[in-house]
């Protein structure tokens, strides 16, 4: 939800601190106890994640409009929350919010190549990789909280080419959150400046596709890989890299 308000924002220990079950009085009753808000270019308008709505199947309509009653109930109590008890939320104002309900993750492919929680926690490189990331694995399990665990030595991974090839279809890169990873490993690399790139990655390989007449499976990564860099993607050189 997007929230005006007056002031400058609270430290995040401070809401964390708020949210906390010891500090809350009674009345108000949040389903998680941590929250995050953020910048926009709007003087005095943030943005504030805060709703938890687990244990719903996202292809079942019925579900999802019940997650979409549960979410909007949320987030007034959560509204209450802020006007209430933070500091510089006392006079806010609730802009809007998202039209529908996040989901996180539904169906995922299979693919040439799955990236693992073992290739992301240990910083894993690729020789046909296509972007990086550095977030750590959000767990956001039906608790109260998230657990959260990091790259080696606040590192990166990379995101090989083959993640977005399905299994047994040609012609048809895919990206963004249905790229081809274990439950782990998507928690750390769905975030939307990823899946961008990803994105970015499956878009370029189709064109290039495309101008030599061969299936994106066929595409040369090596040459993939040089347009990326072109384009500004932040790659290592290929050189770099160590075959994995």
């Amino acid at each position: 939800m997007l929230v005006h308000c007056e002031l400058g924002t609270p430290a995040h220990d401070i809401i964390d601190l708020l949210m906390d079950a010891g500090v809350l009085p009674s009345r108000i009753r949040l389903p998680r106890i941590e929250g995050s808000w953020h910048r926009t270019p709007h003087a005095g308008v943030v943005m504030v994640h805060m709703t938890r709505i687990p244990q719903v199947n996202p292809v079942d309509p019925v579900e999802l409009t019940r997650a979409e009653v549960e979410g909007r109930r949320q987030l007034l109590e959560y509204r209450r929350f802020l006007r209430d008890l933070v500091p510089g939320f006392d006079r806010s104002v609730l802009v809007s919010t998202s039209p529908d309900i996040g989901i996180r993750k539904s169906r995922r492919i299979h693919g040439d190549y799955r990236l693992t929680r073992d290739d992301v926690l240990g910083g894993t490189r690729f020789p046909d990789e296509i972007a990086l990331c550095g977030s750590p694995i959000e767990d956001h399990h039906g608790g109260r909280g998230i657990i959260c665990q990091c790259v080696r030595d606040g590192g990166v991974y990379g995101i090989p080419y083959r993640c977005l090839l399905p299994i047994g279809v040609e012609g048809i890169p895919v990206a963004g959150r249905c790229f081809i990873a274990t439950h782990d490993a998507h928690a750390s690399a769905r975030s939307m400046a990823t899946c961008m790139a990803m994105g970015q990655a499956a878009g370029t390989a189709a064109a290039m596709a495309v101008a030599v007449g061969v299936l994106p499976r066929r595409v040369d990564t090596k040459r993939l890989r040089q347009r990326l860099a072109a384009q500004g993607v932040l790659l290592d050189p290929i050189e770099a890299v160590p075959a994995a």
